[in-house]
């Protein structure tokens, strides 16, 4: 209620689509949950990579094409850092099949405060919908990508990478 009290919606295609043919300009996280479940430390990543779970996430372009509106792309440089995960073995696949997030995670003092961490957020070109799904997304990516590598040494982040999983 309180999310939708400050004119949040839910998530769902449907209620996107509807913000939409009301002129709206929702804002969305196509990494959802499952991003909270990628990068380190998870097996196969390092400390020095920021992860995007995007590569598979093509419904906010499908809607950009079926409302003809543009896709934007935001890069919020620390939002990775205002927690901490503990990487417990299963809880990954439990969250799929309970279709929960089943998180352990932790900020100041071992409490789920976040610590304090300066943000900067990054407002990419805009993406319009031409060609197919497969090419917009494409320059989504790549735009997001674009302004990550531009713009982290300014956060001082000149050794992380962003990976587009």
């Amino acid at each position: 209620m309180l999310i939708r009290g400050i004119d949040g919606c839910s998530a769902s295609r449907d209620s996107v689509a509807e913000v939409l043919k009301q002129g709206g300009s929702p804002a969305v996280s196509p990494g959802g949950i499952s991003e909270m479940f990628q990068g380190y430390p998870k097996k196969g990543f390092s400390p020095n990579q920021e992860v995007a779970l995007l590569r598979n996430r093509k419904g906010f372009i499908k809607l950009s094409h079926i409302h003809n509106v543009p896709t934007i792309p935001v890069y919020v440089f620390g939002s990775s850092k205002l927690m901490r995960r503990l990487d417990v073995p299963g809880l990954e696949v439990l969250s799929r099949v309970l279709r929960a997030s089943l998180c352990v995670i932790y900020g100041r003092l071992g409490l789920p405060v976040p610590f304090r961490v300066g943000l900067t957020y990054v407002v990419g070109k805009a993406i319009y919908p031409r060609g197919t799904v497969e090419e917009t997304h494409e320059r989504f990516c790549e735009e997001l990508k674009r302004i990550f590598d531009e713009f982290k040494g300014d956060y001082g982040w000149d050794r992380k990478e962003l990976v587009i999983v």
